[in-house]
């Protein structure tokens, strides 16, 4: 399940919220204080990409190895289950949208 979809057990989209949160400092419209407040929470990312990179590297490498490329289909699921070509989809996604961002908001 994708962090934008967990709740909390009384239905509050928490996951929801923090998407929001990251958006918000993405744009520099977040408070210094709400970003400190979330820096400090155990295990905090502001890129929730990154907290799973390694792991997800590790598997494209997998694929590297096997096919001689990183253009893993978007319908490729590994040996384990894992939707590997619709990961890789989307980091690519996020990674034209912050780029995006930087441009239009580094002015």
């Amino acid at each position: 399940m994708g962090v934008s979809k967990v709740c909390h057990p009384d239905g509050y989209k928490l996951g929801a919220w923090v998407h929001g949160q990251r958006k918000l400092r993405l744009k520099n419209q977040l408070s210094q204080d709400r970003a400190e407040r979330l820096e400090s929470l155990p295990d905090w990312v502001w890129d929730a990409y990154l907290r799973h990179g390694k792991r997800d590297s590790g598997r494209l490498m997998e694929y590297v190895n096997l096919h001689g490329d990183a253009k893993a289909p978007m319908a490729h699921i590994t040996s384990q289950g894992y939707k590997l070509g619709n990961w890789l989809s989307k980091v690519r996604s996020a990674k034209l949208k912050i780029n995006s961002a930087k441009t239009v908001y580094s002015g």
